[in-house]
């Protein structure tokens, strides 16, 4: 049984007056919890009145719900005046120790503190270091401290740090890599520090950057261009950065740039030319870029433009013909691309536009017969755009509008029998239309209609027998209406 003891309970009530109250004893087996609120004294602030207190389980100290004043128990006994020096000198190194066990409080909260409190809060409390009093640091508590806490490390002397406390203390946690001195570092030990957390590059030691470390943070993390000390920023770490990231070239000093790191950019890169200064713009960089990204041709200044550059990319790109400059438009480029894509022939200018290129294009794409010159333009050609689109009869000329040329248009688009001159109407481009819509059957003139037609409309629908002549009641059609 432990030897029974008087605890103290220190209350300050509203009104500002203190008191000083002995609470009846209680055994040693109480004093953890007692002493768990006994840091309420130092900063604990009850309420906005300012109420502050220390508790012991013998003493029952509660609050009034109408005017917050503490109430006092049976058990209490109290004073008329605090001794605040009574009540320190009170409490002993094994109340502190109980205290430091079971809860934080500032260490300059403690009345009697002294190194054994010190490395009994260490094991409890993992970020306590910084509130040690500096005369009772030494390298043992230190290397304790960061044992437990790595990051610690950040608040030991540094004449208490040491290469294996350093190197313990990144082990655990690698971030604490920010807070090791040069002379406690080593170039293995920043080395696999960066290489599992690419993010503490920035804390380490210039003196310690390699560079198989430059290689290895610049290709995996662009921000880390910003921390190449000067004497690693060479050509081949720079390339190493532009082949990985896309905005590479806008963290690379622009006194350090080369031609072959903005060739490999604008390789890579599309947009990369609008960040390489004028004097690597020339032809060899600029196709370059052209040939390796389409988009990379509208990122080139009009002024750099040239016919050299133009021609090679129409020839990979054709729909790049539509925006080369008119100058630069030749006989060479235009066939290049219509070849490639027939479509292009309306980007070509009509003092290019021959009858080779023509008859190219239309073939390629008979959307382009509309572009196409009518001295160019034969019955083949018209039978050809009109069979892909009927509403290309639109663009035929009068004199080739012949009836094939009017029958395969009407075939391939039954509205265009509204686009052909009445006079070109004949009876077989009326056929063709009713078998493409037989409610075109409504608007044939009585002395174009056939057997044939009518039957093929009644066939349809018993609706179109009012439109059929009396003359052309055949049999067939009067059998099948018997059957209806």
């Amino acid at each position: 049984m432990a030897e029974n003891k008087t605890h103290y309970c220190l209350v300050k009530p509203p009104d500002d007056s203190a008191c000083f109250q002995v609470g009846e004893t209680c055994n040693g087996e109480e004093l953890n919890f007692c002493l768990n609120f006994l840091h309420c004294f130092c900063f604990f602030k009850f309420d906005a009145q300012n109420q502050y207190f220390i508790v012991c389980p013998e003493v029952s100290i509660e609050k009034n719900q109408k005017d917050g004043r503490l109430l006092k128990s049976k058990k209490t006994k109290i004073l008329e005046k605090w001794d605040e020096k009574k009540v320190l000198t009170s409490i002993t190194t094994e109340m502190c120790l109980a205290l430091i066990n079971t809860n934080w409080i500032e260490m300059c909260c403690i009345p009697c503190l002294n190194e054994e409190c010190c490395f009994e809060a260490l094991k409890h409390h993992k970020n306590v270091l910084k509130h040690i009093p500096e005369k009772f640091l030494n390298e043992k508590m230190c290397s304790l401290a960061v044992e437990l806490f790595p990051m610690s490390l950040q608040h030991v002397p540094r004449k208490f740090k040491t290469f294996a406390m350093c190197l313990g203390a990144i082990i655990k946690e690698v971030c604490s890599i920010e807070f090791v001195p040069e002379e406690c570092s080593s170039i293995e030990m920043c080395q696999n520090a960066v290489e599992e957390n690419i993010n503490v590059f920035r804390f380490v030691s210039t003196s310690m950057i390699t560079s198989h470390m430059c290689y290895y943070v610049v290709k995996r993390e662009l921000w880390t261009l910003k921390y190449l000390p000067e004497n690693f920023q060479l050509e081949s770490i720079f390339l190493e950065a532009v082949g990985n990231h896309e905005m590479a070239l806008h963290h690379i000093p622009k006194a350090v740039l080369t031609k072959k790191i903005c060739l490999l950019a604008v390789e890579k890169w599309p947009f990369s030319l609008k960040k390489i200064p004028r004097q690597f713009l020339d032809e060899e960089l600029l196709l370059l870029a052209v040939l390796s990204h389409k988009i990379s041709f509208h990122c080139i200044p009009k002024n750099l433009l040239t016919k050299n550059v133009c021609l090679p990319a129409v020839e990979k790109w054709p729909d790049l013909l539509q925006f080369t400059p008119e100058k630069f438009k030749n006989k060479d480029i235009c066939f290049s691309a219509v070849r490639t894509k027939g479509e292009m022939f309306e980007y070509v200018p009509l003092v290019l536009r021959s009858k080779e290129l023509s008859v190219l294009a239309v073939n390629n794409d008979v959307n382009m017969f509309k572009f196409i010159k009518d001295s160019f333009k034969t019955e083949e050609m018209c039978v050809k755009a009109v069979q892909s689109n009927g509403l290309n009869i639109e663009f035929v000329p009068e004199d080739l509008k012949t009836e094939t040329v009017c029958v395969e248009a009407v075939k391939n688009n039954d509205y265009v029998l509204h686009l052909i001159p009445e006079c070109l109407v004949t009876e077989s481009v009326y056929c063709e239309a009713v078998k493409k819509n037989t409610e075109n059957f409504i608007i044939v003139p009585d002395h174009m209609k056939n057997d044939e037609m009518c039957l093929e409309a009644v066939s349809i629908s018993i609706f179109y027998l009012k439109f059929v002549p009396g003359y052309l009641m055949t049999s067939e059609i009067r059998s099948l209406l018997e059957c209806q």
